[in-house]
């Protein structure tokens, strides 16, 4: 491990050098094939069985720690874009406070037939927020897994830009599906953040979106964008260039996410003269030379300019 080859950290750590060069104690090395090969101070079972002891409060406020001291180290640009990431973490049931969910899980039985059955998992969630060009965590927090994402966008954003001291501006977040919640994107909107979220197959908004981008094909309309990858197979004389498309469509100004808007904005959405807040979207119409249905066509929702929709794609 990195941390057992590194004399300068394993002292700032606590071990002092005689530790560090001998290990702490000696048990076990008369069965060691070669005498003379040191693993270092301990090794990485004990590690390992220790280290998940440590309180999850203790970690947090390490971590937070640790990505303040680089802000302020000036290794983050001044403006950043940032990847929200929730991820399931698996554990058994026997794992003290953690929490469970039962889902749905298509599985072949056997007959090859494709069947769908309820199955129950045990563990926690992991929202992460990722410095996109390093990839680098720069907020965390763990709940239980049965817990929705989106109950902590904004907790998360804070977190981060707190971590972040000043030193660097979020001024964008991409993000997927879990955290989508009109309410908490109009409130990244205010703060002057950008956002890139795909929508749900099931909102009027992704229906209209689609149905636009269906008439902008036709019209061969403005934000209609279509960009060609040349793809060789084979090699020497048998080789052959296949021509792979991307088209996507950029449809500005929709107004049928009734979510979207400050709190109990969406209350009135059956009014005659409700309207809706404006926001963007992206429809991928083809995706490496696939031609997709309308029906699984992917749609992103953005508060970005639109006019170059490869630029949200």
């Amino acid at each position: 491990m990195l941390l057992f080859s590194n004399e300068g950290a394993m002292k700032l750590v606590g071990f002092n050098a005689h530790q560090i060069e001998e290990g702490i104690c000696q048990r076990g090395k008369y069965r060691r094939k070669d005498k003379d090969e040191n693993t270092g101070p301990i090794c990485d079972d004990t590690l390992a069985r220790n280290i998940v002891k440590i309180p999850l409060s203790v970690i947090e406020k390490t971590f937070n720690e640790v990505i303040k001291k680089l802000a302020k180290g000036g290794i983050f640009p001044k403006r950043i874009r940032v990847i929200l990431d929730p991820t399931d973490i698996q554990t058994t049931n026997k794992w003290e406070g953690c929490g469970s969910v039962t889902r749905k899980k298509r599985v072949v039985d056997k007959k090859g037939e494709i069947k769908e059955i309820e199955v129950t998992v045990f563990g926690w969630k992991l929202i992460a927020i990722f410095y996109a060009g390093l990839k680098i965590p720069l907020a965390a927090k763990v709940v239980k897994i049965e817990e929705h994402g989106s109950k902590y966008t904004r907790e998360i954003i804070e977190i981060a830009k707190n971590n972040l001291c000043g030193a660097s501006e979020i001024e964008e977040v991409v993000t997927d599906r879990e955290q989508l919640d009109g309410e908490d994107l109009w409130w990244i909107e205010e703060n002057k953040i950008k956002f890139i979220v795909p929508a749900k197959s099931n909102m009027d908004v992704t229906e209209d979106a689609k149905s636009l981008a269906e008439v902008a094909i036709a019209e061969k309309g403005k934000n209609v964008f279509s960009r060609v990858e040349k793809i060789r197979h084979g090699n020497g004389k048998n080789s052959w260039i296949e021509e792979q498309r991307t088209t996507v469509v950029g449809i500005e100004g929709l107004r049928t996410y009734d979510q979207y808007g400050p709190k109990g904005l969406s209350a009135n959405k059956n009014k005659k003269e409700f309207e809706g807040k404006k926001i963007n979207a992206v429809v991928v119409i083809e995706w490496n030379g696939r031609k997709i249905p309308k029906r699984k066509q992917v749609v992103y929702l953005t508060n970005k300019s639109v006019v170059d929709p490869f630029k949200i794609f």
